[in-house]
């Protein structure tokens, strides 16, 4: 199956500024990682955290609209959700 692709070192740059990881090794390994699975399961939740974040931010950003109602998921391959952006802050 084709799979997209992942920049994997902003990733890591994301993951040391979040606190996900705390070490330039493991920021390494992330940049490292086979695939986003990898990654997300080195940075964990706070790293899934931080990039729903930081794209309904970039979503926002693009729109013309004082408050637009943009909700942003990680769902892992199961389906589940691990992270999300409300505008709420949820």
């Amino acid at each position: 199956s084709a799979r997209s692709q992942v920049a994997l070192a902003p990733l890591a740059d994301i993951a040391l500024a979040c606190g996900a990881v705390t070490d330039e090794t493991a920021s390494r390994r992330i940049k490292e990682a086979n695939s986003a699975l990898e990654a997300f399961e080195i940075g964990g939740e706070r790293l899934a955290q931080a990039v729903a974040h930081q794209a309904r931010e970039q979503a926002v950003a693009m729109l013309d609209a004082p408050r637009p109602a943009i909700e942003v998921m990680i769902v892992n391959r199961n389906g589940a959700i691990i992270a999300r952006s409300t505008p709420d802050g949820y």
